[in-house]
Protein backbone atom coordinates (compact mmCIF):
# COMPACT_ATOMS: atom_id res chain seq x y z
CA UNK A 1 0.00 0.00 0.00
CA UNK A 2 2.60 2.54 0.65
CA UNK A 3 4.83 2.13 -2.34
CA UNK A 4 1.15 2.24 -4.23
CA UNK A 5 1.09 5.92 -2.69
CA UNK A 6 4.76 6.60 -2.87
CA UNK A 7 4.43 5.85 -7.07
CA UNK A 8 1.39 7.93 -7.36
CA UNK A 9 3.00 10.98 -5.68
CA UNK A 10 6.18 10.35 -7.27
CA UNK A 11 4.56 10.30 -10.75
CA UNK A 12 2.33 13.44 -9.88
CA UNK A 13 5.92 15.43 -8.67
CA UNK A 14 7.51 14.32 -11.61
CA UNK A 15 4.84 15.24 -14.21
CA UNK A 16 4.34 19.13 -12.60
CA UNK A 17 8.25 19.53 -12.78
CA UNK A 18 9.19 17.72 -16.22
CA UNK A 19 6.83 20.26 -18.13
CA UNK A 20 9.37 22.52 -20.78
CA UNK A 21 6.57 24.32 -22.23
CA UNK A 22 6.90 28.57 -21.21
CA UNK A 23 3.67 29.28 -19.55
CA UNK A 24 2.29 33.09 -19.79
CA UNK A 25 0.57 34.42 -16.92
CA UNK A 26 -1.21 38.23 -17.33
CA UNK A 27 -3.51 40.02 -14.66
CA UNK A 28 -6.49 41.17 -15.58
CA UNK A 29 -8.44 43.94 -13.45
CA UNK A 30 -10.67 41.01 -11.64
CA UNK A 31 -7.38 39.35 -10.33
CA UNK A 32 -5.34 42.91 -9.52
CA UNK A 33 -8.14 43.47 -7.92
CA UNK A 34 -8.04 40.81 -5.46
CA UNK A 35 -4.34 40.78 -4.71
CA UNK A 36 -5.11 44.70 -3.41
CA UNK A 37 -7.77 43.24 -1.55
CA UNK A 38 -5.92 40.72 -0.18
CA UNK A 39 -3.13 42.49 1.07
CA UNK A 40 -5.84 45.52 2.69
CA UNK A 41 -7.31 42.77 4.36
CA UNK A 42 -4.25 40.90 5.47
CA UNK A 43 -3.09 44.05 6.77
CA UNK A 44 -5.98 44.94 8.56
CA UNK A 45 -5.98 41.62 9.94
CA UNK A 46 -2.67 42.21 11.75
CA UNK A 47 -3.35 45.34 12.83
CA UNK A 48 -6.40 44.29 14.77
CA UNK A 49 -4.35 41.50 16.38
CA UNK A 50 -1.38 43.33 17.71
CA UNK A 51 -4.25 45.75 19.03
CA UNK A 52 -5.23 42.67 21.66
CA UNK A 53 -1.73 41.76 22.37
CA UNK A 54 -1.03 45.43 23.07
CA UNK A 55 -4.01 46.13 25.30
CA UNK A 56 -2.91 42.87 26.83
CA UNK A 57 0.57 43.97 27.41
CA UNK A 58 -0.24 47.30 28.59
CA UNK A 59 -3.15 46.22 31.34
CA UNK A 60 -0.38 44.29 32.83
CA UNK A 61 0.97 47.44 34.03
CA UNK A 62 -2.21 49.54 34.30
CA UNK A 63 -3.82 49.49 38.03
CA UNK A 64 -7.08 48.27 37.98
CA UNK A 65 -10.17 49.54 39.89
CA UNK A 66 -10.07 46.76 42.65
CA UNK A 67 -6.03 47.53 43.34
CA UNK A 68 -6.97 50.79 45.28
CA UNK A 69 -5.17 52.21 48.25
CA UNK A 70 -7.43 51.46 51.64
CA UNK A 71 -7.16 55.05 52.10
CA UNK A 72 -9.19 55.92 49.04
CA UNK A 73 -11.69 53.00 49.98
CA UNK A 74 -11.94 54.93 53.49
CA UNK A 75 -12.30 57.98 52.07
CA UNK A 76 -14.87 56.76 49.77
CA UNK A 77 -17.04 55.29 52.52
CA UNK A 78 -17.22 58.65 54.35
CA UNK A 79 -19.01 60.98 51.77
Amino acid sequence: MNSIIFHFFSAIAETSTSSSAATAAYLDPGSGSFIIQLIVASAAGVLYMLRGYFSRFFSFFRKSSSDKSPETDELDDIE
